[in-house]
């Protein structure tokens, strides 16, 4: 077994949502860029709390 990170030869297949079609692909690292991505996983937990907390009390009530 090989922790080498698995290289992808095929091309990434393109998602529609509605009417919408996109690709997803991984960028380069930048520098700022771990900054990004803990701001986002941040915004996200918080936003998902909320709705958490929303959804419960109505529960509750």
């Amino acid at each position: 077994m090989s922790h080498e990170p698995e290289q992808r030869t095929e091309r990434p297949t393109p998602e529609r949502v509605g009417g919408f079609e996109f690709t997803v692909r991984p960028a380069e690292p930048t520098p700022d860029g771990r900054a990004r991505w803990a701001a986002r996983a941040d915004a996200l937990a918080s936003w998902l709390l909320a709705e958490w907390r929303r959804e419960t009390a109505g529960e509750a009530a």
